[in-house]
């Protein structure tokens, strides 16, 4: 469902046939004070008048399969020039009916611009074609989150990726075939996104993104 881009809209959702119920969403966004406020209402679908009705609630009576489990979601943009280590908080207020509110956990999120750092440990074959790698990573912020694998080979100069997203600091990479001296790297991303400086990577073969 497509909603206005505005800080104040009122979207009326049609839910039939799957559930029986019209569900009017208000919205308002106090940019001032950063509360957002989502009031949803499930209307009768006949009269269009707000409806207490269980049957026609717009979020389903709950039962072991969760059907009337309900959640919602968002994705806000940060500030511009913020610090490394900012600290951004959240935390919610839900109110069913007339019941009294639960209020969830303080949620905080850390800006993290710091690159993390890695390097091979060791490397173990027995054949030249599977490899079995132990690795070494630092971040002090965010953490490691994967690693991903680039090879050279003593005929070539430039860069391979021939592996990607390895989240242990041990694993392992099988070639198709018996490869002669390669040369290995690993490059860390952290959990914010952030990847390791690459400069020693001379060209990394492939177009990922398709932009050239």
């Amino acid at each position: 469902v497509n909603v206005p881009s505005t800080h104040e809209w009122t979207k009326t959702i049609d839910m039939r046939p799957e559930i029986n119920s019209v569900a009017q969403v208000n919205f308002n966004y106090d940019k001032d004070n950063g509360i957002a406020t989502w009031r949803l209402i499930s209307m009768d679908p006949m009269s269009m008048e707000a409806t207490d009705y269980f049957n026609q609630g717009f979020l389903p009576v709950n039962d072991e399969s969760g059907k009337g489990i309900g959640f919602l979601s968002y994705s806000i943009d940060l500030k511009d020039n913020l610090s490394d280590g900012t600290k951004i908080t959240n935390s919610a207020e839900i109110v069913f009916d007339t019941n009294e509110p639960i209020q969830t956990p303080v949620y905080v999120n850390t800006t993290d611009y710091r690159r993390p750092t890695s390097q091979i440990l060791s490397v173990d074959t027995g054949d030249a074609t599977t490899f079995d790698f132990t690795v070494e990573g630092r971040d002090d912020a965010s953490g490691i989150w994967y690693y991903d694998l680039y090879l050279r080979n003593t005929t070539k100069n430039s860069w391979e990726l021939i592996g990607g997203k390895y989240e242990s600091d041990s694993f392992s990479f099988t070639s198709d075939k018996e490869l002669d001296n390669p040369q290995f790297i690993v490059v860390a991303v952290d959990r914010a996104g952030n990847i390791q400086d690459g400069v020693f990577i001379d060209v990394v073969l492939g177009d990922a993104d398709g932009n050239g």
